[in-house]
């Protein structure tokens, strides 16, 4: 029932949005946010039962260097003892509301406890970007 509400959320904001996040074709989409939930990689934000935030971000294997198919998502295991010294990258990020937008920002604080440390990349468009820790230290302090 889960994954189905989190397409419908995708697939909505999709409507309302360029549809940059998330351009997975419907069963590709399903066993994204399966990989991504199998190795904690998921980010969920839920009124009640309504989803208002989802993310999906990951310590890439090897060091980003300019290729953006290193970025993508992989079978390669990334061990946990590990996560702390690798790039990070935020794959896919919906949120509907500020609130939404901090709840995950927080989870994403507590699930990689270095990312001060870390590089960040995000994806949009086909474009990779190097996310520096202002944004994340904003975030954090939003009064929702």
């Amino acid at each position: 029932m889960l994954l189905t509400q989190l397409v419908k959320f995708i697939r909505e904001a999709e409507e309302h949005k360029d549809g940059s996040a998330f351009p997975w074709k419907d069963e590709a989409l399903n066993q994204y946010l399966a990989w991504a939930f199998s190795k904690d990689y998921l980010f969920l934000y839920l009124d009640g039962t309504e989803p208002k935030g989802i993310s999906i971000v990951y310590p890439v294997v090897k060091p980003y260097e300019s290729n953006l198919a290193e970025l993508l998502p992989s079978d390669e295991e990334v061990p946990k003892a590990e996560e702390a010294s690798k790039d990070l990258i935020i794959m896919d990020t919906i949120f509907k509301d500020d609130k939404a937008r901090q709840t995950l920002t927080s989870q994403f604080m507590v699930r990689y406890p270095n990312w001060k440390e870390q590089r960040k990349f995000a994806v949009r468009k086909g474009v990779v970007s190097l996310l520096n820790n202002r944004y994340f230290e904003l975030t954090k302090r939003l009064n929702t």
